[in-house]
């Protein structure tokens, strides 16, 4: 890995793939800087100018809601790496098992039609690279810390209109919370906001409707879908 050949505020590196040769373009950012997609864009824009270049990798500690963790731009393949604390320890050791970043995948998702022209989201699970083993791992419901939905997504900014606490009911901070609504809460809501399927609600204007997870290391991932179409009458 080099530094990227010419000056640049949106590339920082260019490396080259020790087993096939490819060269790839780097964009790596401080502990203290967000990765969002008005950054990809510039970034993708500029590596994407160079021809031999195929793919762009983001190496970021945080990464806004909006930005998606992969995605295909033309010929241009952009994979957003989350860099582990790790990589603030001098001392890291630079072998195979000692790799400090995490690839994750989209949350996969199911959503279904449920009548009355009303939708429902269900989080099926995610996947994840394990650098100490080169294998993808497939993560566990039970992993997932919560989740947020946004019912109505307008492709730029996420908004959570629904969170989500799967098996946290003895959760004491959300035992207090229920207690405090008393009555007002219904039941039929409640018992979707502990699980990993959605309550019902409207198809969405924009239709298209996101999904985020946070696991109980820290992880966040994002998933933007397409609404199904409604039923033909």
């Amino acid at each position: 890995m080099e530094n990227w050949p010419t000056a640049s505020a949106n590339l920082t590196h260019e490396g080259r793939i020790r087993e096939t040769g490819e060269r790839v373009a780097l964009l790596v950012l401080s502990d203290d800087q967000s990765a969002n997609r008005n950054l990809l864009d510039r970034a993708a824009e500029e590596a994407a100018a160079r021809a031999a270049i195929r793919k762009l990798l983001v190496v970021a500690f945080h990464f806004e809601a909006d930005t998606p963790r992969r995605e295909q731009r033309g010929r241009l393949e952009v994979l957003c790496l989350q860099a582990n604390r790790d990589l603030a320890i001098a001392e890291l050791k630079p072998g195979k098992r000692d790799q400090a970043f995490v690839l994750g995948g989209e949350p996969e998702i199911d959503i279904r039609a449920v009548g009355g022209g009303q939708l429902k989201v269900e989080v099926r699970g995610w996947n994840t690279y394990d650098p100490k083993t080169g294998q993808v791992r497939a993560g566990k419901p039970e992993d997932i810390d919560c989740w947020l939905l946004d019912t109505d997504h307008d492709g730029k900014s996420f908004y959570a209109r629904r969170i989500h606490f799967p098996g946290k009911s003895q959760d004491r901070q959300l035992k207090r919370f229920k207690a405090a609504l008393g009555r007002r809460i219904r039941p039929e809501l409640w018992a979707s906001m502990e699980s990993l399927t959605s309550a019902p609600f409207r198809r969405p204007r924009s239709g298209r409707i996101a999904v985020r997870i946070i696991t109980t290391t820290g992880d966040e991932m994002l998933a933007v879908r397409e609404a199904p179409p409604p039923p033909t009458p």
